[in-house]
């Protein structure tokens, strides 16, 4: 009881952090990301947008970039759930198939095989192995591909964002995003 109070306790404090922002940026030209509800939402020109690819629209490079994002970040979730269910279910066959009394305990039966040291694997038993491990490799896989869709969503800000300034202030080099010096004005010093 004491436990599971604490565990309660922990998983609460740890929650209680995870709330809605309730600053919302003044009016800026490009987009901005806010958390209402959880959620990141995207802001641009006084529009909400729940999914970035839409708050980007008007351009095609972060476009590109916003799609990398969502389908990083959904690919890589199910890749990595898939691979956690496979290789919780791979491991619970590779424990059946090594003990007769754990096989027992998951069926229900009682084991009578007194024979049998109970430690062996079978053919199945190494063949769940093989897709234990290949569980734990997409679950890794998965895992990475989230943590590099992140990047994927602020470059697509960034670039729909540099798009804006570049024409609120058509002076500044595109390439860099720093003032530009003609040749004209270098030799004007």
């Amino acid at each position: 009881m004491i436990r599971s109070s604490a565990c309660l306790l922990l998983v609460s404090c740890i929650v209680a952090g995870c709330g809605a922002s309730t600053y919302v940026p003044q009016r800026a030209s490009g987009v901005v990301v806010v958390a209402r509800g959880g959620a990141d939402r995207y802001l641009r020109d006084g529009v909400e947008y729940s999914d970035l690819e839409d708050a980007v629209r008007s351009e095609p490079r972060a476009q590109e970039a916003a799609r990398s994002y969502k389908l990083r970040e959904n690919g890589g979730t199910w890749l990595a759930a898939a691979g956690l269910l496979i290789a919780l279910g791979s491991t619970a066959i590779v424990v059946a198939d090594a003990s007769p009394r754990a096989a027992a305990s998951f069926t229900g039966q009682s084991s009578n095989d007194s024979g049998s040291s109970g430690n062996q694997l079978g053919p199945i038993g190494y063949v769940a192995v093989g897709t234990a491990a290949a569980g734990i490799g997409c679950l890794l896989g998965g895992t990475l591909l989230v943590f590099s869709a992140d990047a994927r969503r602020w470059d697509a800000i960034n670039i729909f964002n540099d798009r804006v300034s570049r024409a609120a202030s058509p002076h500044l080099d595109s390439s860099r995003g720093v003032p530009s010096t003609s040749a004209k004005e270098v030799s004007d010093r």
